[in-house]
């Protein structure tokens, strides 16, 4: 009766080792399917803070602004000056500050935008010994068949067959050359 026990409890401990290998297995997969990539960057523990470029803004005065020294700002845009040139930037471009979610927020990245998909990103995590690098945001084409009749107009007849709630976005872009 005792070798019954002693081998029930065995095959017990044996079968529980075996299930939280699958769940780590599991959670290791979970956590990488969930991850959420902005221009490269893993962005799930940041905060991300979008601007724009005002007229007679310089590299050094957005850095400086950003709350780096005026040394480091020097550094930072000496590295970028060959893949970024300061020249280059312009009044309403867009740029993105990724910051950690600490009690004292800290810069890690800033990504200028060069075009639709072509963008900078400045990895600023150690000013010291920044890193510039490009990054090409990939295009993705969607297209959907929807037939219906137009009775009244070409809005109402869309919607009423439930065309996607891009449609609008898609169509005015197209209207306005985007």
């Amino acid at each position: 009766m005792k070798k019954i026990i002693l081998f029930s409890l065995l095959l017990l401990v044996l079968a529980s080792c075996q299930n939280r290998r699958e769940a780590v297995e599991y959670e290791e997969y979970f956590e990488e399917c969930t991850r959420l990539y902005r221009f490269g960057i893993w962005a799930d523990s940041l905060v991300v803070s979008d601007y724009q470029v005002a007229r007679g803004d310089h590299l050094s005065r957005i850095f400086t602004s950003l709350g780096f020294t005026s040394a480091q700002s020097h550094r930072i845009v000496t590295v970028a000056d060959s893949i970024f040139p300061p020249r280059r930037l312009q009044a309403g471009m867009n740029y993105h500050v990724f910051r950690t979610l600490d009690t004292i927020p800290e810069v890690t990245h800033i990504v200028f935008a060069r075009g639709r998909n072509d963008f900078v990103v400045f990895d600023v995590q150690h000013p010291d010994d920044a890193q510039v690098y490009e990054y090409q945001m990939e295009e993705v084409l969607r297209q959907q068949y929807v037939e219906g009749v137009i009775q009244s107009n070409l809005w109402n007849a869309l919607a009423a067959v439930a065309a996607t709630l891009f449609f609008p976005y898609i169509f005015l872009g197209f209207l306005h050359g985007k």
